[in-house]
């Protein structure tokens, strides 16, 4: 289990590669390597700002999503990084994601990814605003 990783359930066993291993295919940035480099170089130049209220929903956050992928057999995993609690999804061959509602309602932004047969859905919940170079980044404004 990863450092950030908060909570793991799996019920699938179809991935045999790592999330981490597609970064390596990724572009590379000028005068950096790879995009994720990149990107954690823009992190250290950030600066983020806590968010007293977000941070006290972080539980019932972690927790909404735990009890989704269990009762619907998704496998799961919830990570927290430096501005924000992370939960992914893996399903295979899509299907109706309206248990994943109240979790994105509460959320400030989700994107899917595809990995071989699975499609991940990553639901992002930040406790942190971060700004670089003066200017706010995370989260968007709604």
């Amino acid at each position: 289990m990863d450092d950030s990783v908060i909570y793991e359930e799996q019920f699938l066993k179809l991935m045999d590669d790592k999330p981490e291993d597609r970064y390596e295919s990724l572009p590379r940035a000028p005068g950096h390597g790879n995009l994720m480099e990149y990107v954690h170089d823009l992190i250290g130049k950030s600066v983020s700002i806590v968010m007293p209220e977000r941070i006290g929903k972080t539980e019932l956050f972690i927790q909404m999503a735990k009890e989704i992928g269990h009762s619907y057999y998704m496998d799961t995993v919830i990570q927290k990084e430096f501005n924000q609690i992370i939960a992914t999804y893996t399903l295979v061959d899509g299907g109706d994601f309206s248990c994943l509602k109240d979790l994105i309602d509460m959320s400030d932004e989700v994107y899917c990814t595809r990995s071989k047969s699975v499609i991940l859905i990553h639901i992002i919940y930040y406790t942190h605003s971060t700004y670089l170079n003066g200017r706010k980044v995370f989260p968007l404004d709604r």
